[in-house]
């Protein structure tokens, strides 16, 4: 260390200066500090000593700095800067100890990382910020953990948002719980806090309904020109404020949701034709239902572009969908990439899908270069390209796969870690592939350098072989495997009604699948099991739900059913607005869930929901009110005509599958 540091004092200051700017400051500052007089010079200019992130942080995990390293940072070196300090990022467990070390006069910026909900509104009494400015603070973050065992009480976050504006009156850019999108999103209700402030610039926020988003522009920040908001439920269920008004001073907006709406024409719409001298837009819409055609380059011309004359940066990502039961004339790709020809300062790309089984089309259209973390329901119709931000990666089909796509995809996410795999349909050209191999022509290794965590999701057998048995794919990082293999829809006879308290004593109440579960149940086994044991409902009757929707069959036609929430799966039902309230009531159960995961999950949640709150602890009444609403039913006669929206015979099916599936009756 000595040597280095004479190597380092022979460099003049320039020099020395340029080189400690690849380090992070916090290691300059500790590194320099007391060594030299010089060095302290260095190390108390504003370059190093005004922004301060003072926590570690690999991949998604944020721990405190080491024990030694803080000491000293809290004895010594902010002391001796603190007058410098003009941004500091802390995490929980260390902040109130690094705040109350000294006084800083100039901190305007703040960040506060990993802080738990149900502790975080005693940040904001006087003790934790005593030496800071709060009049001076016009920058906060506020990041919100993820700990999957906290249950948080329902209107916090709402509480939270509210004392944020009452402590920092000066306020002009918040960002609120940016890793937290799918766990955490405020919800006003009926219950809207005075929250007002002519001095916010920017807001980062992710909200439960579409209602909530409108409530933040009804005009109590009315000097807001820049708005993130991730929607959770877009729907006009609860909508009861105006989205007519103007907004004139808003120069940034995106929106971003990954849920299904059907009504985009009727809000999302009317909604971006209020903001006149919008510059930058962002959209980015996961699952949109329409029964007039695909979002097109056209149709963003026409009810978009059109309307905002002073756009000059527009990105999206939208996937429409539409039910098409007469698959004749419909648009092609090439047809769909004609209609973005007057987009000149954008590249864009287009993907479009029929799917004549569930007699439906879907058409995904992004700019490029594409920025998202996940990219989904990949098709053999991908048009391949370069996404290095992606880590997160769903393959559909049900044509299909074949070696080559799987090299394409290899090639396409270089720092893909998560894949996910949904065909049961049997390769083409394996046979060709193993003949080569045979006649020593060596395949090139497919490798997937960064690849954590595959799941095959009712995948053909051929799937788990190339993965998992073939040597030209290669991971040596894969820590979670999940084979799901898919089987021939079963059916079940006929059998006369059977009472509840019938089908309890006969029915297994185990929180793990019954052993003799039928095959395409069987393999949910791992899904079921983890949502039987989160919400304490029987796993077999959960399975008897499955089975009674969908067989456990993911190629079901659902694409036109507002019922079903998630991907588009018949697994279970939960409607948009049910499964949003779900994620806010229980946002531990759905961390990292999506897809079939997530969709099972909410369904046991329902289920439970219905069996505490409503169903006087009966089965029978649970499944009626699960598929019907608690209007739709009789409890003393649950196959009442008519029951709500649901199939009169529902409950007796389920019952009865709820006691085979335990008993082993189904094959």
């Amino acid at each position: 260390m000595e040597h280095l540091s004479i190597k380092l004092n022979d460099l003049p200051d320039e020099i020395l200066i340029t080189i400690l700017k690849k380090l992070y400051n916090v290691e300059v500052l500790y590194s320099l500090i007391g060594v030299n007089k010089r060095f302290n010079t260095i190390a108390h200019d504003s370059t190093f000593a005004s922004y301060l992130t003072l926590f570690c942080k690999q991949d998604d995990l944020i721990s405190p700095l080491p024990d030694p390293m803080l000491d000293r940072f809290c004895s010594q070196i902010l002391p001796s800067i603190h007058y410098k300090v003009k941004s500091l990022k802390l995490e929980s467990t260390s902040m109130e100890r690094i705040l109350l070390t000294t006084n800083y006069p100039n901190l305007y910026e703040l960040g506060l990382y990993d802080i738990d909900l149900e502790k975080a509104t005693s940040l904001f009494d006087d003790t934790t910020f005593i030496y800071v400015n709060k009049g001076q603070i016009s920058s906060l973050v506020i990041d919100i953990n993820k700990n999957k065992k906290q249950i948080l009480v329902f209107d916090t976050g709402r509480v939270v948002f509210a004392h944020i504006f009452t402590m920092f009156i000066n306020l002009q850019y918040l960002n609120f719980g940016p890793s937290s999108i799918s766990y955490l999103q405020l919800s006003f209700g009926m219950l809207l806090p005075t929250v007002l402030s002519s001095n916010l610039l920017e807001l980062h926020v992710c909200v439960l309904h579409f209602s909530d988003c409108l409530y933040l522009l009804d005009g109590r920040f009315n000097q807001l020109h820049t708005f993130y908001v991730n929607i959770c439920s877009i729907s006009s269920h609860s909508l009861t404020i105006n989205n007519e008004e103007k907004l004139p001073n808003l120069r940034c907006f995106s929106l971003y949701c990954d849920m299904r709406t059907f009504e985009y024409d009727e809000l999302i719409v009317p909604l971006l034709h209020r903001m006149l001298n919008l510059e930058k837009l962002d959209l980015h819409l996961h699952n949109v239902v329409r029964g007039n055609g695909f979002i097109d380059g056209k149709y963003l011309k026409e009810n978009i572009i059109n309307y905002m004359l002073q756009l000059n940066k527009f990105a999206f990502n939208i996937r429409s969908f539409e039910s098409s039961y007469n698959l004749i004339n419909l648009p092609s790709n090439e047809d769909i990439q004609h209609t973005f020809k007057e987009f000149k300062n954008n590249q864009i790309v287009s993907c479009v899908d029929y799917f004549q089984k569930r007699q439906c089309g879907s058409c995904h259209i992004y700019s490029y270069p594409y920025r998202m973390k996940y990219y989904d329901d990949i098709t053999n119709n991908f048009p391949g390209g370069l996404f290095k931000y992606v880590q997160t990666v769903e393959l559909f089909d049900d044509r299909p796969f074949e070696y080559e796509f799987f090299r394409q995809i290899a090639q396409s996410f270089p720092f893909m870690k998560n894949l996910s795999v949904i065909n049961d349909k049997p390769q083409k050209n394996k046979l060709y592939r193993k003949s080569k191999k045979v006649d020593n022509q060596d395949l090139s290794i497919i490798e997937y350098p960064h690849l954590i965590r595959l799941h095959l999701y009712q995948a053909h057998d051929d799937y788990v072989e190339q993965f998992l048995v073939d040597t030209e794919i290669s991971s040596n990082n894969t820590s979670s495997t999940n084979t799901l293999s898919s089987t021939n829809t079963l059916s079940s006879t006929e059998e006369p009604l059977l009472p509840t308290w019938q089908a309890s004593a006969c029915a297994r109440l185990d929180k793990t699948l019954s052993e003799r579960a039928p095959k395409p149940i069987g393999q949910l086994r791992h899904l079921i099991d983890s949502a039987a044991q989160e919400t304490n409902v029987p796993a077999d009757f959960i399975g008897a739900v499955i089975y009674q929707e969908s067989r456990g069959n993911i190629n079901v036609n659902t694409i036109t059913n507002p019922g079903n929430f998630g991907v588009g799966s018949g697994f279970m039902q939960v409607n948009e607005y049910r499964g949003a309230e779900l994620q806010q009531q229980y946002p531990h159960r759905f961390v990292s869930l999506y897809g079939i995961e997530k969709e099972i999950m909410l369904g046991a949640s329902y289920l439970k929901q219905m069996y505490d709150t409503f169903a006087d602890q009966d089965w029978g009444i649970t499944f009626r009110a699960y598929n019907s609403g608690q209007n739709g039913v009789d409890k003393n006669n649950l196959c009442a005509k008519p029951a709500g929206t649901g199939d009169s015979t529902y409950v007796d099916k389920v019952l009865h599958f709820w006691v085979d599936i335990s008993q082993g009756n189904i094959a």
